[in-house]
């Protein structure tokens, strides 16, 4: 339940993010930025930035209400925080990479949803080592620090940094694809 529970917020705070970007690109507000010294990157920049500090807001205050940190803040609870709220920004950016307009940007956002809810999951579910097949996906890392749940051998530092790099891979991918093809319009 945390890990639904932990990547909601950052589901919710980038698929906002996502929404408003794209219909920035279907207004052509990112036209004029070819003109202005505001660059594509450093839009996605701050779009991403917003919808990752709210989602760290949004969750700092929202996990200890829950209820379902009886054991307060630990090594593993801090990780699973801020692996859960890297997700919002790479959610803004996996839509505005593949979503042409408002229409596919709904479709992009459920799909990563779908995405979101059904690999935590597939985490616990699925045998250890097998589990770790799902390595590769952004949203695993967060369901991996949460506490109580056995990582095998990899402790909340090794999630940490294993998450981190992941995530900063994957963002950067597509926010490289994004900036294309926005470049390309």
């Amino acid at each position: 339940m945390l890990a639904l529970f932990l990547l909601h917020l950052p589901l919710m705070f980038g698929a906002v993010g996502a929404m408003r970007a794209i219909e920035d690109i279907d207004e052509r507000v990112l036209t004029v930025l070819r003109v202005s010294p505001l660059t594509v990157r450093a839009y996605l920049a701050y779009r991403m930035g917003l919808v990752g500090v709210l989602s760290l807001v949004g969750l700092l205050v929202a996990l200890p209400l829950s209820g379902l940190m009886p054991g307060g803040w630990s090594s593993g609870t801090v990780a699973a925080l801020v692996l859960g709220t890297a997700q919002a920004p790479l959610l803004l950016v996996a839509v505005t990479a593949f979503a042409a307009n408002k229409v596919e940007s709904l479709v992009a956002v459920k799909a990563a949803g779908a995405v979101m809810v059904v690999v935590p999951v597939l985490a616990w579910v699925v045998p250890e080592p097998w589990n770790l097949v799902l390595l590769p996906l952004p949203p695993v890392w967060p369901a991996l620090a949460v506490p109580g749940y056995a990582a095998g051998p990899l402790g909340a530092p090794a999630l940490l940094v294993g998450g981190l790099v992941v995530a900063v891979l994957v963002t950067a991918l597509l926010v490289r694809r994004t900036a294309r093809r926005i470049d390309g319009v």
